[in-house]
């Protein structure tokens, strides 16, 4: 009569006979022998057929119970799957909703969102007076004395404020005495006319006033002049 030897590691045999044992499926594994059936692999495992045991999937990844393949663990939500067998968390100014192998999502430009491994869209508006490209963490004040509206999408959003010349880029200068300017922007500041004068600084209004009598002014002038001894205007 024939020998009996137990189903080795990684295979079983379920009934009484003279047949072979049968290599564990993908999906299943056993590691003790003579074993009459292989055990299922849990979720977020795999294995490949004939296996001792169940591997785990990378870190931050998922699979389904009797996964078969490496490639059945799928980065979690909130982590970048683009790079093989690695789920790395996505960075701030981005989000995942779902698992799978795909990238995280930027925010808009306009928006910002300063978490990393973000599971949801929580990206929020820039608040006024600052700007965000797309994927920012967080939002980029506008320069000194320049203003935005809320959810600006570049620098060149941020205009210079009232009060203040907008000439030279990326820069707001206070409108000198004898000029003012009502609105923001990137224009210049209006001169009072000749014969009005102005000595405050960064006016937001027209508050330029006429010159006494007996003085005179050119235009955009910050005072009157007085004129010659003995002379009237």
């Amino acid at each position: 009569s024939g020998t009996c030897a137990a189903c080795s590691a990684g295979s079983a045999k379920a009934a009484v006979g003279n047949d072979v044992c049968t290599a564990c499926v993908a999906g299943k594994a056993i590691a003790a022998t003579g074993q009459s059936a292989c055990s299922d692999c849990g979720v977020n495992t795999y294995s490949l057929e004939g296996a001792l045991t169940c591997i785990d999937c990378h870190s931050n990844s998922q699979s389904a119970a009797l996964s078969t393949v490496q490639s059945a663990c799928s980065c979690d939500a909130g982590y970048d799957g683009t790079t093989a067998n690695s789920c790395v968390a996505c960075d701030a100014g981005s989000y995942k909703v779902a698992s799978g192998d795909g990238a995280c999502t930027e925010c808009d430009a306009g928006d910002f969102l300063d978490a990393t491994g973000s599971t949801s869209d929580q990206c929020a508006q820039c608040d006024a007076n600052f700007f965000s490209l797309a994927g920012a963490g967080t939002c980029t004040a506008c320069h000194a004395n320049a203003v935005s509206d809320a959810g600006s999408v570049a620098a060149s959003a941020c205009t210079c404020a009232p009060g203040y010349d907008g000439t030279t880029a990326n820069s707001c200068v206070a409108c000198d005495a004898g000029s003012y300017k009502v609105a923001s922007g990137d224009g210049a500041c209006t001169e009072c006319d000749a014969g009005d004068f102005l000595d405050a600084t960064g006016s937001t209004s027209d508050q330029c006033a006429q010159c006494d009598a007996n003085f005179f002014s050119l235009a955009g002038a910050g005072t009157c002049t007085a004129c010659h001894a003995n002379a009237v205007s």
